[in-house]
């Protein structure tokens, strides 16, 4: 799923490592791997300590990890205008990044956010959450 099959779309270096061919580019660039493959493995082929470094690390983040409540969940709004409502928070969170809006604007970016369909949203997902909890 991830390199295709071997001598066609990879060849393999002095170390196993797969190495893709002009048609293994060509062919892999559907990202399958992704809707049918297992979680990928910690594993990089020119750093041997890539594993361990990664995985030490996601151990310190795990006791940090946020669970999204609303991932299994459906919003009717979030659905319809969540793409939009990121839009506008990426932008405008980006121009004050930047330095072309001053902070201030923020304020005014969480209420168009909330009118536009944020408080929507959230209302229709506290309501799917007490549904599922019930």
């Amino acid at each position: 799923m991830r390199y295709g099959v071997r001598d066609v779309d990879w060849t393999a270096d002095d170390k196993g490592n797969p190495i893709p061919t002009q048609q293994g580019r060509a062919d892999t660039t559907i990202p399958w791997q992704y809707i049918t493959q297992a979680p990928n493995a910690l594993y990089f082929p020119t750093a041997p300590e890539y594993p361990q470094v990664m995985q030490d690390a996601e151990k310190a983040m795990l006791p940090f990890a946020q669970i999204d409540p609303t991932s299994t969940l459906y919003s009717n709004t979030f659905a319809s205008k969540g793409s939009m409502l990121n839009q506008l928070v990426y932008n405008g969170v980006g121009e004050v990044v930047l330095g072309r809006q001053p902070a201030s604007t923020i304020d005014q970016l969480i209420k168009d956010w909330r009118s536009q369909g944020g408080d929507q949203i959230r209302g229709e997902f506290e309501q799917a959450i007490a549904a599922a909890s019930s």
